[in-house]
């Protein structure tokens, strides 16, 4: 089934039945203010908060009036197409096939882990639709790309924090494309640097092309806008 796709301030919206749900890969739950959630003809329940952050924060920070937050115990029980140009998203049960570049994507307690390369260094990395803007570990790996701006973000595991973002050079698989990136707060690095994790990388790679999201076959696959 299809639903509208849209980018409202940098970031992932679907509607359904003509409210606004926030599409985030790197939550693990789903939660609003709703008791649950249909989608494709499926009915999942929801939490009423994540963390202790509940819709009416996310709408607060956001300044959008949304229904709530679609996290992974709902998206990884589909096949996903995300394709915001077109204006769609698509969640089907039914196998999906898109010619373009096949990424192994593994997953660590519902969140989606890929495989990037950041300013031609090679990094373990989240893939989170929730992130406006990619983010680093290490500082110095952002550092060499030119300033953007100082900017202050929002996780709401992390709450507020201060990063100073430049432009980097990504590169998924044969995929090129430059990502504004910030370095994570001290103790958000250390607790993603205890599994493993380098990176954070955002929608960015959303803004110019199409891309199945296979949590079942653990790959993704990104087709480039032409």
């Amino acid at each position: 089934m299809k639903y509208p796709l849209e980018i409202f301030e940098r970031h992932l919206f679907i509607t359904i039945n003509e409210n606004k749900w926030l599409i985030d890969t790197g939550s693990p739950q789903t939660f609003s203010d709703e008791a649950s959630i249909e989608i494709a003809g499926k009915t999942f329940p929801t939490v009423s908060s994540l963390a202790g952050f509940d819709a009416q924060q996310l709408r607060d920070f956001l300044k959008i009036d949304c229904l709530g937050l679609i996290g992974g115990d709902v998206l990884n029980s589909f096949n996903l197409i995300l394709h915001v140009k077109g204006g769609y998203a698509e969640f089907t049960e039914a196998p999906v096939t898109l010619d373009g570049q096949e990424l192994k994507m593994t997953s660590m307690m519902g969140v989606p882990m890929i495989n990037a390369m950041i300013n031609d260094t090679s990094v373990k990395a989240v893939f989170d639709t929730g992130a406006q803007y990619g983010y680093c570990c290490s500082a110095e790996l952002v550092e060499q790309g030119e300033f953007v701006q100082a900017f202050t973000d929002f996780n709401p595991i992390i709450g507020e924090f201060d990063a100073m973002l430049y432009k980097s050079a990504i590169c998924l698989g044969e995929i090129e494309y430059p990502e504004t990136m910030g370095t994570l707060p001290e103790m958000a690095s250390g607790a993603l640097s205890a599994f493993g994790i380098e990176a954070i990388i955002g929608i960015e790679v959303l803004y110019q092309h199409k891309m199945a999201y296979l949590p079942k076959l653990g790959k993704i696959i990104i087709q480039p806008n032409k």
